[in-house]
């Protein structure tokens, strides 16, 4: 594998380092969003879980404590959000858990659409790279003596081929962490949306324990 780095870099011309680039934005990227959407969440099933125990035991002292345990949980801050709020007015809650839901969806989509421009730029320095690396090959065999022509002919397909093949490695890792982070994404928004929803109805419960009068809020969050 060095052994083909070194060849890549001595032997690839100027668009290798372009695509080099684009490998090292990718690398940022994918511990960025890993980092993100992986380290630090909370189970949401073990939310909706617990959510639903505590809706029929009236009791969200346990749920509380575990949002707390997880602060950088996009599905814990709503529910931080909605249990610390309850027994006030339910139009205070809803506009506190939409609100927090508003807030983190963005963060956890920030940055997928980033994979595809990577993929999309690196095979287009790939292809810069394979241009040049041809023209270089023709202008050569055109112009040289009859001896310097086969080594010429050859370097100018060497540095194409590289360009190539450097170009569409990034593109198609690019691709696949694309896929993976972007359902990772899909996962946490579609779970935030629930526990939003599955929030304002503990909510209820939580009022009706306190004896206060009033009807649920029948609002899905999810399509706020």
């Amino acid at each position: 594998m060095m052994e083909f780095m070194s060849e890549l870099f001595k032997v690839g011309g100027i668009f290798v380092w372009g695509i080099l680039g684009c490998f090292g934005f990718l690398v940022f990227l994918t511990l960025k969003k890993v980092k993100e959407l992986w380290l630090g969440q909370v189970d949401s099933t073990k939310v909706r879980n617990l959510l639903n125990e505590s809706i029929k035991n009236r009791k969200f002292d346990e749920i509380l404590l575990l949002a707390k345990n997880y602060p950088k949980s996009a599905v814990a801050k709503i529910v931080e959000a909605g249990v610390t709020r309850f027994g006030r007015d339910e139009n205070h809650i809803y506009h506190a858990v939409s609100a927090t839901v508003s807030e983190e969806v963005p963060k956890i989509q920030a940055g997928v659409a980033a994979f595809s421009f990577v993929a999309n730029i690196s095979t287009l320095f790939g292809l810069l790279g394979t241009i040049t690396g041809m023209i270089s090959a023709f202008k050569g065999v055109a112009s040289e003596a009859a001896a310097a022509k086969q080594t010429l002919l050859a370097e100018g397909i060497s540095e194409a081929m590289h360009c190539t093949a450097s170009g569409l490695f990034v593109a198609v890792a690019a691709l696949v962490l694309a896929s993976i982070i972007n359902s990772r994404a899909t996962k946490l928004t579609s779970d935030c949306h629930a526990i939003a929803d599955k929030c304002l109805e503990a909510s209820g419960a939580r009022l009706y324990q306190n004896g206060k009068t009033g009807t649920v809020m029948n609002r899905n969050v999810g399509a706020a």
